[in-house]
């Protein structure tokens, strides 16, 4: 199929409004039509699943639970495995970057000690919701509670944790605090 178009000849004008010396008549040959017919022809009919090869949640979700439970039991290292850096801890009042795994292990270290003078023994997990952004990219929503040694809740907080895929697989790349108390201390 061939469609031979002359679009500015015999006022051919496919703009609604005049332009230089051609006056707008809104064309008189539907070209962008011609066009869209001609390439529908060829174009593959996919799936919206296909859209986009999404990151697994269930991995998301796994890795999560790794690092909250080196978290509660202050096992930096894993920690330090589970995140890459450099890696970014946001909230309102502030940014702090870790340039490499070092700064990183000494970041989490500060800011779990200092949860001990609240008598933090572990947090309550009252909402994780997961989110695909892209094939490699993948957000975690968390409202949380920090609990007490007798089972108490003393503070209530939310976070979103980026997660991407890479060659090294699934990591933590940054946390967005939601509020201005969650954080205690990332750099006393």
């Amino acid at each position: 199929v061939a469609s031979l178009v002359t679009i500015y000849a015999a006022d051919h004008n496919p703009y609604e409004e005049s332009y230089d010396i051609f006056p707008g008549n809104g064309g008189t040959v539907d070209t962008n039509g011609i066009a869209w017919e001609f390439l529908s022809q060829f174009s593959k009919d996919l799936e919206p699943e296909e859209w986009v090869d999404s990151m697994d949640e269930e991995e998301a979700m796994d890795h999560y639970m790794e690092y909250i439970r080196a978290f509660e039991s202050k096992d930096f290292q894993t920690i330090a495995n589970l995140c890459r850096t450099p890696f970014f801890a946001s909230s309102p009042s502030g940014t702090s970057v870790f340039a490499d795994r070092e700064e990183l292990v000494e970041g989490f270290s500060m800011l779990r000690n200092s949860l001990d003078k609240d008598g933090y023994v572990g947090s309550r997990l009252n909402v994780l919701e997961f989110s695909s952004v892209a094939k490699t990219t993948g957000t975690l929503f968390v409202d949380f509670d920090r609990m007490n040694p007798e089972g108490e809740a003393y503070f209530r907080g939310q976070a979103m944790y980026l997660f991407q895929k890479g060659a090294e697989g699934t990591e933590i790349i940054g946390i967005a605090v939601l509020d201005d108390d969650t954080v205690s201390s990332w750099n006393d």
